[in-house]
């Protein structure tokens, strides 16, 4: 019976963890670059004394697009790219600006561009293999630029998460928790993949693993809904109804996504059986 649940609290999570788990902010715009978070005005009188030298455009492009002004974003990638036509990072970050303004197309086009002109580069590998999993049926072309990501780089955490987040979309979820550990051997501070790797626990049944990894996805980050809500349902499963009760009123509290995760959390915690009678047919089509 719990192992029928699992499927349908990983089902009804898929959706919104694998949104919730890839934004941008682990990679491309902020990763490139941390002085992009200069004031725009030092960046303005930066290139007003600099016309024709490329980075600080690219770096004030950066800079407009964590305000989410993506048109002047892309206007200073593009003086970026006229000043110097190699400059594989600006067609990066214009990518990333085109993905997020759902220009699904310029963006494949950029983040392959940046490949061309250097190939050893893994950034835009890995954003491309996002953007391939969110046109769908890709998955062959997303696991070729995380695997090329991984051999430029061994230690590239992000690459290993994405693997995983692929692996568990087939229900291989021994896989999963492989690229998951993998993941996190390379960086204790995600609280997504502890997360991640805690649903796959889950689903094979492992309940105390994967109660131990949301309690650390808590501990990394304190305000994410679906961490608390796999916390309580774990905590349940395993009996511990007050811990449950109060994770699951914490998910609530924070605001989950959807009908049915609210539904799950409101019968974690509740005292009845009814947690256990929820049956796959519960879970949304994919």
């Amino acid at each position: 019976m719990f192992s029928r649940y699992f499927s349908l609290v990983l089902l009804s999570c898929l959706y919104f963890l694998f949104v919730g788990c890839t934004t941008l902010a682990k990679l491309g715009l902020s990763l490139y670059d941390e002085r992009a978070a200069t004031n725009l005005n030092s960046l303005s009188l930066i290139i007003k004394n600099n016309m024709n030298d490329a980075e600080p455009y690219n770096m004030r492009g950066v800079a407009f697009a964590k305000i989410d002004m993506h048109s002047e974003a892309i206007s200073d990638f593009e003086t970026a790219i006229r000043i110097d036509p190699n400059f594989y990072q600006a067609y990066n970050n214009r990518g990333l600006v085109y993905q997020r303004m759902g220009l699904t197309r310029l963006a494949l086009n950029d983040f392959s561009k940046a490949i061309d002109i250097l190939n050893s580069y893994y950034t835009p590998y890995i954003n491309r293999a996002r953007l391939w999993q969110q046109i769908g049926d890709h998955d062959n072309d997303s696991i070729h630029d995380l695997d090329t990501a991984i051999e430029l780089d061994h230690n590239n955490s992000i690459a290993y998460f994405e693997r995983g987040l692929i692996a568990q979309k087939h229900r291989k979820h021994g896989a999963a928790i492989a690229y998951f550990s993998e993941s996190i051997e390379h960086d204790l501070t995600n609280a997504a993949v502890f997360n991640r790797r805690g649903l796959s626990y889950m689903a094979l049944g492992s309940i105390v693993r994967a109660a131990v990894d949301f309690s650390k996805a808590i501990e990394l980050k304190k305000n994410d809904a679906s961490s608390w809500l796999h916390h309580g349902i774990a905590h349940r499963s395993l009996g511990l109804k007050s811990i449950a009760h109060k994770s699951c009123s914490k998910a609530l509290s924070l605001g989950l996504p959807g009908a049915l995760q609210e539904r799950l959390a409101q019968d974690c915690m509740r005292t009845s059986h009814k947690l256990q009678q929820l049956q796959p047919h519960d879970a949304p089509n994919k």
